[in-house]
């Protein structure tokens, strides 16, 4: 039985509107949830929280982007450490 990783793999094999609804859904839900959250245990106004939720949700998506950018495969010129250049 084949280990499954997550959504990536299934994720990769779909049309782009299907990975932008995905991300807009998880953008949503995460605004979301931190806004409430903030609301309701903060105890801050519904525009401090919005404004919060809107910091989550950029941080978060900004973090998995640039977790992409870091694991993407190296290529031809990528590896440093080389005999012919060692520094």
């Amino acid at each position: 039985m084949a280990k499954r990783r997550g959504l990536g793999p299934w994720l990769r094999e779909r049309p782009l509107w299907v990975r932008l609804l995905v991300l807009l859904v998880y953008a949503l839900a995460v605004a979301g949830l931190a806004a409430v959250c903030f609301h309701w245990v903060g105890g801050k106004s519904w525009d401090a929280s919005v404004s919060f939720a809107l910091t989550v949700v950029m941080s978060s998506l900004g973090g998995a982007c640039g977790g992409v950018i870091i694991r993407r495969k190296a290529g031809r010129g990528d590896h440093v450490w080389t005999r012919k250049n060692p520094l």
